[in-house]
């Protein structure tokens, strides 16, 4: 899992969602659209022959009729729109490691805005830009041209590839192109873009920016482009520890006052200086002789690599108690939290005590990698396939991200300040399981005293993200095995309104119907699952039971 190249988050109706401007290229020409349609049926051959999945997102039927009108619509295009109308067939793949990002070089060659924008907690903000730009960094964008900057979210999201909500936003500062505007509407000239901003002060001033003409890439790691003389909306006289060190594959600091253990990852490879396991081997020798009363593994900036090389992570975690243990071990995530460092996610999960803390990751936990790369053969764009499904966890584990068990996003303000949530976060909020939580008002087995419990545990901002699907449904079955079937059947019913496509919670539900001999409620209930999740076996075995008049043993 070594590429970051991104899937598609959402299936939109329409290929464009507005139509190209009267300023666009000339259409393609006969010749030339014929050579696009070739690219878009290898495209689309390469996706469905060798995707591991590539129907989970999208039904086949849907797939083909998207590529079908994209190939009609092919002679009303130009060049730039039948780039973006490839992408967005890529997109509807729906896995960070399948398409083709949409760069500033060869054979692509988009060209790049000289401002680097970041999707804080309040919005879309400029987060660095080129000095003649300066007067603009920190300003919020509220449009492009006059198209509100939620729409052009909106439209952004049919042509990046991206996996999820995070993905996509780890990859915002890579498609303020001026071609992919104007192909999107959103501009009647690719050399330039118009940008309405708003300054801390409340002022909002419309500002004409011209593209950067030659290939630059504005970079994952946040603040100015690596050997830019960019500006930052932050001071860097010092930084924060997340930003201190952001060449470095990996790196940790012993945090005294704290008694604190902070390790950045930031990449899972050999950096040539010391190799991954030889740092992790250090680390956790030098946990071993200092008194570590929290550590901290820092994965928020960690995009992937060798999955081979986590068991010096895991393994160490888990033999030592004395970090390994509730309230000792936190992992910091977010969204440029993707691939291999996705699958160290899962293990931790699954393995340690750790406590999550950050905004969900760019990934999905039973994720699809491994890809290969196909050369359209006539635009000779490097598509990427992904061949692979890692599942480290359940594989009936449809989460589309890991969420943080404390959620901790990062503002525009808190970054102009060099304050970092997620530190404070771990050092000031002390985190209670939703079992624990419960634990007293389920002993009274009144409604509505768990009731109360669950909307303050939910409605809290820290639980924003917390996933409790899985422990709901432990609690539910305990509580089923306590013949508390009323109880049960509400815990079940608040965790599909937070996670409507969890078909281990609908099944559970429908089961909690089977010990009171309601078996008719339960059959209704077992073909709403298979409505929506047809190949639901747990589902489909308990109704052909009931059907042969016989009690399911659940």
């Amino acid at each position: 899992m070594w590429s970051r190249i991104l899937g598609t988050l959402a299936v939109l109706s329409l290929l464009f969602p507005a139509p190209m401007t009267g300023a666009q290229a000339a259409h393609l020409s006969r010749a030339q659209a014929a050579a696009w349609q070739k690219d878009l049926d290898y495209l689309a051959s390469s996706l469905t022959s060798y995707h591991v999945n590539a129907f989970h997102s999208i039904s086949q039927a849907e797939f083909k009729r998207r590529v079908a009108a994209l190939r009609a619509q092919m002679p009303q295009l130009d060049r730039d729109g039948a780039i973006l109308g490839l992408a967005s067939i890529a997109a509807l793949i729906g896995d960070a490691h399948t398409g083709f990002g949409l760069g500033t070089v060869p054979p692509i060659s988009f060209h790049a805005l000289p401002i680097k924008v970041y999707e804080y907690a309040d919005g879309v903000f400029i987060q660095a830009a080129d000095p003649a730009y300066k007067t603009l960094v920190g300003d919020k964008i509220v449009s492009v041209g006059a198209v509100p900057i939620a729409e052009v979210l909106r439209r952004l999201h049919t042509v990046v590839m991206a996996t999820n909500e995070w993905t996509f936003r780890s990859q915002l500062q890579f498609y303020f192109k001026g071609e992919i505007f104007r192909a999107l509407g959103l501009s009647d000239d690719e050399r330039h873009a118009t940008l309405t901003v708003q300054a801390p002060s409340g002022i909002q001033t419309r500002v004409t920016l011209g593209m950067i003409p030659h290939p630059f890439s504005v970079g994952y790691k946040p603040g100015p482009p690596q050997g830019s003389d960019w500006v930052d909306s932050r001071p860097t006289t010092e930084q924060p520890l997340y930003l201190s060190h952001l060449d470095k594959f990996y790196w940790y600091q012993w945090l005294p006052e704290s008694h604190t253990l902070y390790v950045q990852c930031n990449f899972i490879l050999n950096d040539q200086g010391e190799s991954f396991s030889d740092f992790f081997t250090g680390v956790f020798a030098a946990a071993d002789a200092l008194p570590v009363q929290k550590f901290v593994l820092d994965l928020r900036l960690n995009g992937g690599g060798d999955n081979l090389l986590l068991p010096v992570v895991t393994q160490n975690l888990i033999k030592r108690d004395r970090l390994n243990s509730p309230g000792r071990l936190f992992v910091i995530v977010g969204r440029g939290t993707q691939s291999a460092a996705e699958n160290l996610v899962n293990r931790l999960q699954r393995d340690t005590h750790a406590i999550f803390v950050g905004e969900p990751t760019g990934e999905r936990p039973n994720e699809y990698g491994d890809p290969w790369p196909f050369v359209l053969p006539n635009s000779h764009i490097e598509l990427h396939v992904a061949s692979l499904q890692w599942e480290d966890i359940d594989p009936r584990d449809d989460r589309q991200w890991t969420g943080p068990d404390l959620a901790s996003e990062l503002t525009s303000s808190e970054y102009a300040a060099n304050v970092d949530p997620a530190m404070e976060a771990i050092q000031s909020a002390n985190f209670v399981p939703i079992e624990d939580a419960l634990a007293q008002s389920l002993r009274t087995a009144d409604l509505a005293t768990v009731t109360e419990a669950y909307n303050s545990y939910v409605s809290d901002p820290l639980h924003k993200y917390t996933q409790n699907q899985f422990t709901i449904e432990d609690v539910a079955s305990q509580l089923i095995d306590k013949r508390k079937y009323v109880l049960a059947q509400h815990l079940l019913e608040w965790s599909l309104e937070r996670n409507p496509h969890s078909a281990r919670a609908m099944d559970a539900l429908c089961d909690s119907y089977v010990p009171t001999s309601d078996l008719e409620t339960a059959k209704r209930c077992y073909n709403r699952v298979l409505k929506l999740f047809p190949r639901d076996s747990v589902a489909g075995s308990r109704l052909s039971q009931i059907n042969a008049h016989q009690t399911p043993n659940v």
